[in-house]
């Protein structure tokens, strides 16, 4: 299988920061499942088609 590379820029980490705390808060995730829950969190973002061909719709 294929390992599909993604450029990421400083803005698009800065965007996958910000929604990985807004999750966690939402979800109330405590600080000891928070590895966990970010790895979860990464790879169904990054699994998903990018819109306009950019991640999160920055305008880099």
């Amino acid at each position: 299988m294929a390992v599909r590379e993604k450029q990421l820029s400083a803005f698009d980490l800065d965007a996958l920061r910000e929604a990985f705390k807004k999750s966690i808060r939402e979800q109330e995730v405590t600080p000891i499942d928070w590895e966990e829950c970010a790895k979860r969190f990464l790879q169904q973002t990054l699994n998903r088609e990018p819109r306009g061909g950019k991640l999160f719709g920055s305008k880099h």
